[in-house]
């Protein structure tokens, strides 16, 4: 796993405390519900109307980078964004947003992340697969390290593996946003990521 320990995974902690929004004005057809996360993702802003507004559901606690409900989609504050854009970040571009809170005012500034830089599908072949026993006695399949296809990779500093909705990004990235003190930032490094066989939707 050494070619892959200066990656490392965005990653965010979800508590009840930790602010939570959702999408308002996006067309959320039955059955493709993936579908505008994904395209927000990366940036595939076509068919959309801006600003997206999103509403506060849930917490109280409005860090740097808030969940969208989504899984992978993010907003980030004006904070971060500017100083993304100050340290000449690659890889990723930003769309409007208006974030409303639960009385339907408009108080807080924040910005959609999406992501431009890619690589190549993981392989998960090249893991480290091993088995847990849980609290039912039930052998589950896991799967440790992330391992990616830097061949492919277009040296952007964050960027989604094909086939995935998963944000990676280069130790630069993590070094300054850590430096910086973003709220509610905990990535995750490649080679340290584990997860259940049957959790990896987004990867």
């Amino acid at each position: 796993m050494i070619i892959i320990d200066k990656f490392y995974k965005f990653n965010i902690k979800h508590s009840k405390s930790t602010a939570q929004v959702s999408a308002q004005n996006v067309e959320k057809k039955m059955g493709q519900y993936d579908s505008w996360i994904s395209r927000l993702l990366r940036g595939d802003y076509e068919t959309f109307t801006f600003p997206i507004i999103f509403r506060h559901v849930a917490g109280s606690k409005f860090a740097d980078i808030i969940s969208t409900q989504t899984g992978c989609l993010h907003l980030i504050s004006k904070n971060l964004a500017e100083f993304m854009i100050s340290e000449n970040l690659t890889g990723f571009k930003l769309f409007n947003t208006i974030v409303l809170d639960k009385s339907g005012q408009e108080n807080l500034k924040y910005y959609g992340l999406s992501i431009t830089g890619v690589c190549g599908p993981p392989d998960f072949k090249k893991s480290i697969q091993y088995t847990k026993v849980d609290f039912l006695g039930n052998n589950r399949n896991y799967f440790k390290g992330y391992p990616i296809d830097l061949d492919s990779w277009d040296g952007s500093d964050l960027f989604i593996p094909g086939g995935t909705n998963a944000i990676l990004m280069r130790e630069n990235v993590v070094e300054k946003l850590s430096h910086k003190k973003i709220s509610n930032f905990f990535p995750i490094k490649l080679s340290d990521w584990e997860m259940e066989e049957n959790s990896m939707m987004h990867r």
